[in-house]
C-alpha cells in the first residue's frame, strides 16, 4: 500500500516502511518546463491524486509556493489510471518515475522537474500475529 495504517486499524493491522520513491512532474514530451519557478507551470491542465492522499498535499503545498493555478481536470487514487491520464489526456501528472518507467524509456512521457522532498511510500501491511511466517519474514529482510 502507499499508506500507513492508522486509527483503530492499528489494532489489527501492523505496517512496514519498505521503499520510497521521488517524485516528478511528469508529461507529454515537449513542454517548455525547466523549473519549478518557471511560469509554464501556471494554468496547465493536471491529473493528481485525490486530496486525501499525502502526495496531494505536497502538490498543493507546491502550487502556492510557486503561485502555479492548476487546472485540475482529473483525481485518480490509482497511479496506473494517472499514467494513462498523463500518457492519452496531455495533462501534467504527479507520479513516481517508476510508475512510468516503460513510457519514459519509449519518450511517450518525459519527466520534467523531480520534486524537492516529496516521496511515494511503499508499505507491508500484515494483520498482526505473535509469530511471522517465514516467507514472510525473508520477504521483508530484502528490505533490511
Amino acid at each position: 500500500a502507499n499508506t500507513d495504517v492508522a486509527g483503530q486499524d492499528e489494532d489489527i493491522w501492523q505496517s512496514r516502511l519498505l521503499a520510497r520513491q521521488p517524485v516528478s512532474i511528469i508529461g507529454i514530451p515537449g513542454l517548455p518546463i525547466q523549473s519549478l519557478a518557471d511560469p509554464a507551470l501556471c494554468n496547465r491542465a493536471w491529473v493528481l491524486p485525490p486530496t486525501s492522499a499525502p502526495l496531494r498535499s505536497g502538490f498543493d503545498m507546491l502550487a502556492t509556493q510557486y503561485q502555479w493555478s492548476p487546472q485540475i481536470i482529473a483525481e485518480a487514487d490509482d497511479m496506473a489510471m494517472l499514467r494513462l491520464l498523463a500518457r492519452d489526456g496531455g495533462a501534467l501528472a504527479v507520479i513516481p518515475d517508476v510508475v512510468v518507467k516503460d513510457e519514459l524509456d519509449s519518450r511517450r512521457l518525459q519527466r520534467y522537474v523531480t520534486l524537492p522532498n516529496l516521496f511515494e511510500q511503499f508499505y507491508a501491511i500484515t494483520i498482526k500475529q505473535p509469530f511471522q511466517h517465514p516467507w514472510l519474514s525473508r520477504l521483508l529482510a530484502r528490505y533490511d
